[in-house]
């Protein structure tokens, strides 16, 4: 199967909520063979089943590979932190995130989901939006919390 074709596989596959599906296709392409953008498919099926640790993983081993570029990246990123409660790395990936995307208008044609780039963009941003603003409340919490126990 060709990548685009693969690509456009997998984010069907997605929006069908078949993220084992995903994972298990993907496993079976000899690690060499993926790419930053099959890695990423992976590292979201990851996030979406709950394996936050397996999608940071994967992440990591495409680190240099994003160059700190690529919005998507800190947001799967962060989105996994968000969700083992690691939230100061959460914010640092998601301000980072925000950012790339407010600098990249180009970013919504991405490579990674070529069929649906405008549409995901949107999407990831208004979710970057919420996890910063809840991110910032839990940090608030935990801050008034800890200055109760003082008092």
């Amino acid at each position: 199967m060709n990548k685009k074709r693969l690509l456009r596989t997998l984010d069907k596959w997605h929006l069908e909520n078949k993220f084992d599906k995903i994972i298990n296709a993907i496993l079976d392409i000899p690690e060499i063979d993926r790419d930053y953008a099959v890695i990423n498919h992976l590292a979201r099926a990851y996030n979406n089943i709950g394996s936050y640790k397996d999608a940071i993983e994967q992440l990591f081993s495409v680190k240099d590979k994003c160059k700190g570029k690529d919005p998507f990246y800190h947001y799967k990123l962060g989105y996994a932190y968000y969700y083992l409660d690691k939230f100061e790395e959460a914010l640092n990936e998601f301000k980072l995130a925000c950012n790339l995307f407010k600098n990249n208008q180009n970013v919504k044609d991405c490579e990674t989901y070529p069929e649906r780039g405008h549409e995901i963009y949107q999407e990831v941003y208004q979710d970057i939006l919420f996890f910063l603003n809840d991110i910032e409340l839990i940090i608030l919490q935990e801050k008034v919390s800890v200055n109760e126990t003082f008092t």
